[in-house]
């Protein structure tokens, strides 16, 4: 296998290189529900077909599944409210964000919710 192959899957890598959709910002307050809990406020950082990055007050789990609430601008159409399985794939303390910075994956994303994360993502540029 070529060195770059092996690289990219790295499990040592962060998960930003092992990214295969793009990412673009999103900053608003979205919910996260974790089982056996109520839904709970998060700041998100940014989103992508394949998950979404949050900043939460606490530490969850990895490969925690969980559901999240995020309101994603719609244009003239104000805001697309969707609520997505995810699993969490890591979760780490930063003091800039003065939370745990938490790496989302989406778990069998509808039809609705892909098309309002797609309609959102080619929205910004």
């Amino acid at each position: 296998m070529p060195p770059a192959n092996k690289q990219a899957m790295d499990p040592s890598k962060p998960s930003s290189d092992r990214r295969q959709n793009e990412r673009k910002p999103l900053r608003t307050t979205s919910y996260l529900r974790l089982p056996g809990s109520r839904p709970t406020a998060v700041r998100s950082v940014d989103i992508s077909l394949g998950g979404m990055s949050i900043i939460a007050t606490a530490n969850p789990p990895s490969k925690t599944s969980c559901v999240l609430r995020v309101g994603l601008p719609a244009g003239a159409q104000g805001i697309k409210l969707v609520e997505v399985e995810a699993k969490v794939l890591h979760s780490v303390f930063s003091g800039r964000e003065d939370g745990f910075k938490v790496g989302l994956s989406f778990v069998n994303l509808g039809a609705e919710a892909r098309q309002a994360i797609s309609s959102y993502l080619s929205s910004v540029r």
